[in-house]
């Protein structure tokens, strides 16, 4: 069975890949939606402490909660697993939570951005792209019409 990794990261846009993978997604093959929670210091405002793990586990449960809707909606809840992990680095956190559960795909919709904001930031499918020994499709805007 194939093994194919779908992160996310809560937009609608990047919610365009399940249209674009519905033929592929009917040989079914494992799914498994992600959300990377980025890392949260611990934080000291007006004398009162503010503990980054208790936000990232907050983040957490909503990630969750979520994809398991994005897993009713677009499939079914029993074939999908959903996981929200925190890694500190979208795409760093992809490709490792890739390499770890041995998938055989990524696919991710590539952002539209500016050229000054993709030099400035950088696109986190670009950088998976580059940094994974893993294939990785990349849709971008232009394929979901």
């Amino acid at each position: 069975m194939v093994r194919v990794l779908i992160p996310l990261d809560g937009t609608s846009e990047a919610e365009g890949v399940f249209d674009l993978l519905k033929d592929d997604l009917n040989s079914n093959p494992e799914i498994i939606l992600l959300q990377i929670v980025e890392t949260v210091r611990t934080v000291l405002i007006d004398g009162q402490v503010i503990l980054g793990q208790s936000e990232e586990e907050t983040e957490q449960t909503r990630a969750i909660t979520y994809l398991k809707g994005l897993a009713e909606k677009y499939g079914s809840l029993n074939d999908w697993r959903c996981e929200a992990t925190i890694y500190e680095g979208r795409a760093d956190g992809i490709v490792k939570f890739a390499s770890k559960e041995k998938v055989d795909l990524v696919v991710m919709l590539q952002h539209k951005r500016n050229r000054l904001s993709r030099l400035l930031m950088g696109s986190t499918a670009d950088k998976v792209s580059e940094r994974s020994v893993i294939k990785v499709r990349k849709f971008t805007f232009a394929d979901l019409n």
